[in-house]
C-alpha cells in the first residue's frame, strides 16, 4: 500500500512539475511576443515619422528648358506639384497626363523623383516644324503635331521654311492642343517625320501630301516627287527612294515611285 501511495505521489509531483514548466514556457513565449510586437510598433511609428518628414519636396528642376526657380515652380504648380508636398503624395502618371495639356509649350513631358527632396520634369519644347491649312487659315505645328498658332497668311509659314503638309479629315485644330484627325494620318505623319529624320533627309523634304493615306507623297530636294503609296514599310520605302535618287543625274528631276507593296521595284520618271 505504501509503495502504491508513494508511486502516486511521485506521479502527481511529476505531472505538477511538467504543468508548471509548460506554464513557464507559455509565459516566456507571451512575453517575447509582446516584446516583439512592441518593438515592431515602435519601429513602424519611427519609420512613418521619418517617411512623413524626410521626403518633402524642396527642389523642382526642369530639364530641356531654361527656367528660373520661380518659373519652374509656377509651371509645376499647374500640374499639381508644389514645394512642401511629400515626394510621393502625387501620381506621376496622372501629373504627366495633365502636363501634356496644361503645359502646351512642350511636345513631351517626363516626371521623375530624385530622393530625398527633388522632382525632375524633363520636357521637349514644341518648336515650329510644319504647317497645314484648314478653313481658309494656316496653322503652325510642332514635330509632334502640337498646334502652336493660327496665321492668316501662309506666306509667313513659308518664310520660316516650314514644311507644308496636306492632310484631310481634320477634326480639331486649336492652338495649344494636338492636331486631331479622323483617319489616322496624324500617326502616319509622325512616323514619316521620324523616318526622314533618322535617314538624315528631314531638311530636304519641303512638302508632304497625306490627303489620301493610301497615296502618300512628298517633295524631295525640290527635284523629286516621291510616291510612297500606303504607310506600309515606310522606312524601307524611304531608304529605297534614297538609293534611287543617288543614281539619277544631278540636273534631272521627276517622279520616284516606290509604292510597290512587294518592294520589288522602284521607278523614276522625268517630269
Amino acid at each position: 500500500m505504501n509503495s502504491d501511495r508513494n508511486q502516486n505521489v511521485k506521479t502527481y509531483e511529476k505531472d505538477r512539475i511538467s504543468e508548471l514548466k509548460k506554464k513557464s514556457r507559455k509565459k516566456k513565449y507571451k512575453n517575447r511576443l509582446a516584446a516583439v510586437l512592441i518593438m515592431a510598433a515602435v519601429l513602424f511609428f519611427a519609420l512613418s515619422a521619418v517617411y512623413n518628414n524626410a521626403f518633402i519636396i524642396q527642389k523642382i528642376v526642369f530639364e530641356g528648358v531654361e527656367y528660373t526657380t520661380e518659373e519652374a515652380e509656377a509651371a509645376a504648380k499647374k500640374i499639381g506639384i508644389e514645394k512642401g508636398m511629400h515626394l510621393y503624395s502625387f501620381n506621376a502618371s496622372k501629373a504627366k497626363e495633365k502636363a501634356i495639356f496644361t503645359l502646351s509649350q512642350f511636345d513631351s513631358v517626363q516626371i521623375s523623383r530624385k530622393i530625398p527632396d527633388t522632382v525632375v520634369i524633363k520636357v521637349e519644347k514644341a518648336t515650329p516644324e510644319i504647317y497645314i491649312t484648314a478653313g481658309g487659315d494656316s496653322y503652325v505645328l510642332s514635330r509632334k503635331l502640337r498646334v502652336l498658332e493660327r496665321i492668316s497668311d501662309a506666306s509667313l509659314a513659308e518664310a520660316l521654311s516650314l514644311k507644308y503638309v496636306k492632310t484631310g479629315s481634320i477634326e480639331k485644330c486649336v492652338a495649344g492642343d494636338f492636331l486631331q484627325v479622323s483617319d489616322g494620318t496624324d500617326k502616319i505623319l509622325t512616323e514619316l517625320l521620324n523616318v526622314l529624320d533618322e535617314e538624315k533627309i528631314y531638311s530636304d523634304v519641303s512638302m508632304i501630301d497625306l490627303e489620301n493615306k493610301f497615296n502618300i507623297s512628298f517633295l524631295y530636294k525640290q527635284r523629286f516627287t516621291v510616291k510612297l503609296g500606303s504607310a506600309e514599310n515606310i522606312t524601307i520605302k524611304v531608304r529605297f527612294m534614297k538609293s534611287i535618287s543617288e543614281k539619277i543625274r544631278e540636273n534631272d528631276s521627276g517622279y520616284i515611285d516606290v509604292s510597290d507593296e512587294n518592294l520589288r521595284e522602284g521607278k523614276f520618271k522625268p517630269y
